[in-house]
Order: structure tokens, then sequence, then C-alpha cells
């Protein structure tokens, strides 16, 4: 696992070494499982390479064009404060996936699960992948710790992480993922990525066709990992199958349109929807039903 996170952190794999050890090891084994970060020795400019530095007699040929194309450039707005992410996150949370039923088995925008628990939503302000990794494990611990009709589920939001780039974030979800099942977690945790670009890849049009509409299951104010209870999604897919919750979604979503919804999400603004009438989730009874007639 910390070897794919080298792959996408700024420092780890760079600028710092991680060795890991483990009881099993055959030769010279420690007594308990063991990581030593070592960080790497530089010198000069350590964002060129070491042929780059030599070549350059260790001094930033770029520094004084970075410096004045900083200093031109408008100021960033500022970030929005935790007060008015969460408030923008509830109003989506009620609109699209309480109200829409994109989620069927969120009952409020406090309460969801089978059985019912209570929903956190957790705001970190990492901008850095190993900032994320480290809010990301510490929610995992703390769902791990408690009962799951006091917490059901964690929205953990990030709004200053590739809000930008959904495709970094993709490259970030796999390597969570990929933590799941290296270090056997699947029974216990599942995990669902929202973005403000998301867009699904299963073959079909989505950027911009007619199943365009279906990306907005997904697109979500800020960006966002979901931390769902296994036992729970199981229990929810015996009631409801989980490939009749996507066509119902992308049936519910056409409805208002791609246009309309991204207006919405660019305006953090879905009053909209109130009062709109959706298909129902069909129930594995029904559908089976339906099948034997």
């Amino acid at each position: 696992h910390v070897g794919s996170c080298s792959q996408l952190s700024d420092y780890l794999g760079d600028d710092v070494l991680c060795l890991a050890r483990h009881p099993t090891a055959s030769d010279s084994p420690p007594p308990h499982p063991t990581m030593l970060l070592r960080r790497h020795a530089q010198s000069g400019f350590s964002s060129l390479s070491s042929e780059e530095d030599e070549y350059f007699g260790g001094v930033d040929p770029f520094a004084e064009l970075e410096a004045r194309l900083a200093s031109d450039a408008p100021p960033p707005p500022p970030p929005a404060s935790d007060e008015q992410v969460l408030a923008t996150t509830h109003a989506w949370v009620k609109a699209v996936i309480v109200d829409m039923k994109v989620c069927p088995f969120s009952h409020s925008v406090d309460k969801a699960g089978l059985p019912q628990g209570g929903v956190t939503y957790p705001i970190t302000r990492a901008s850095s992948v190993e900032q994320l990794y480290q809010a990301f494990w510490e929610q995992v611990g703390e769902l791990d710790r408690v009962d799951e009709r006091e917490v059901a589920t964690v929205l953990l939001l990030a709004p200053e992480f590739t809000s930008g780039s959904a495709e970094g974030f993709d490259a970030f979800a796999d390597s969570l993922n990929e933590a799941l099942t290296s270090l056997k977690l699947e029974e216990k945790l599942q995990l669902v990525f929202f973005h403000p670009g998301f867009a699904f890849r299963d073959g079909k049009e989505r950027m911009g066709g007619e199943g365009a509409a279906a990306n907005f299951a997904r697109r979500s104010p800020v960006p966002m990992i979901n931390l769902l209870r296994t036992p729970q999604v199981r229990a929810a897919q015996k009631g409801i199958p989980t490939g009749s919750v996507y066509d119902t979604n992308e049936k519910n979503l056409a409805s208002v349109g791609s246009e309309q919804l991204q207006e919405m999400l660019h305006r953090c603004e879905w009053s909209a929807l109130e009062g709109r009438t959706y298909l129902p989730h069909q129930t594995r009874a029904a559908i089976e039903s339906a099948a034997n007639r």
C-alpha cells in the first residue's frame, strides 16, 4: 500500500524513502511490524534531475520567471469556510441524494443505512496526497471504533484537493481501492467517490451525449470520499439490486437534464428541484415478480 501511495505522493518516494520490515521476514526480523522513513540526501536545486542540477550549477533557471508570473497573477479567491462547505454539501445531499433518491437508503441529510444510523461530514483542508491519505485513514479508524447505529456512513469532504482535476482524483481513488484489497478490508469497508467533474467510464456516451446526465449521480460540490460499511451495503443490495439503482438514477437525472444539473452545480443552488417527482426504485422482489409473469 505504501509503495502504491508513493507513486502519487508529493514527497513519499521522491524526498522520503519508506522501508518496511515484518516479523515474518527471514533475514533479521524485527519484533514488531516496522516502517523506517528516511529522507533522501539532496543538494542543489531539488526539483531538477541530478544531470540538470549539475548543468545549471545548482541554480534554478526558472525561478526569476516563476516569481514574475506569480507577482502578475491575480490573487486566488478565498477558500470557502467550513460552514459554507458544509451548508452547500447538505443542500446537495438533500436535493440529489435524498429527495431524488440517488441513494435509496439515505433517509435524510443526517440518517442513512441499514440499519439506520448517523451520517458524519468531516472536512479536511488537505491539498496534498499525503495529507488526504492521513485524513482518510483517520476516518477509517473512527468508523471502526463506533457502532453502526451511531455512525452508518462518512462523507469526507476535501474542498482543496484536486477540485479541478477529476482524473487526478480518480488516480487517488484507485490507490485507496487497491489498499482495501491488499489490506483485506473489503469485508468491512467500501468506498464511493464524488467529484465536481466526475464521469462514468462504463463504455456509454457520458461526455455530452444522452447519458451525460447520469454523471450527476456522482458530481458533488467538492471532492468527497464516502466510507460505507460493507455489511450494510450487502443488506441494501438484497433489497434493491445495484444495477436497478443505476438505471433508475439515470432516468431520473435525465428527466432534469445535464445542462440544468450543471448549472445548479455551478451555482450550488438546487431549489429548482423542489417539488419534482421521480421514478421509484424497484425492489428485488418486484423485479423478480415481473420477470416471472
